[in-house]
């Protein structure tokens, strides 16, 4: 069964962040969670300039974030939860460093969006 989504999922970059209200704001970066962000514990562990460049660190995650899914990590609770916020109704943003760059944020959007289509 494919539900209707009541909410949605953005990307933000905590450098040029401005909180609207009823939004709720997940920090999806690595470390702590700059102040008033929800941390979300899903930081890419791919580093830019640690022997990747910014578009390889987003590409490398995706088949990770797969994996990491299917063996039933935390990072599958988490996405599953953040889909079930959608599809009550929540606003979601997803606030890293590098948006509008090539990010980690756009793998999970798509994850967060997918799951929160199916039943």
């Amino acid at each position: 069964m494919t539900h209707r989504l009541l909410g949605t999922v953005e990307i933000g970059n905590v450098r040029t962040l401005v909180k609207e209200r009823g939004k709720t704001y997940v920090y999806v970066g690595r470390g702590r969670a700059p102040d008033g962000l929800e941390h979300a514990h899903l930081g890419n562990p791919f580093v830019v300039g640690a022997g990747y460049a910014q578009g390889e660190a987003a590409a490398a995650f995706l088949p990770w974030l797969r994996t990491e899914y299917r063996r039933g990590a935390v990072i599958r609770r988490t996405l599953e939860d953040l889909a079930r916020r959608v599809r009550a109704g929540e606003h979601l943003v997803l606030v890293c460093w590098c948006a509008p760059r090539p990010c980690h944020a756009e793998h999970l959007r798509s994850a967060v969006l997918g799951l929160a289509a199916q039943d």
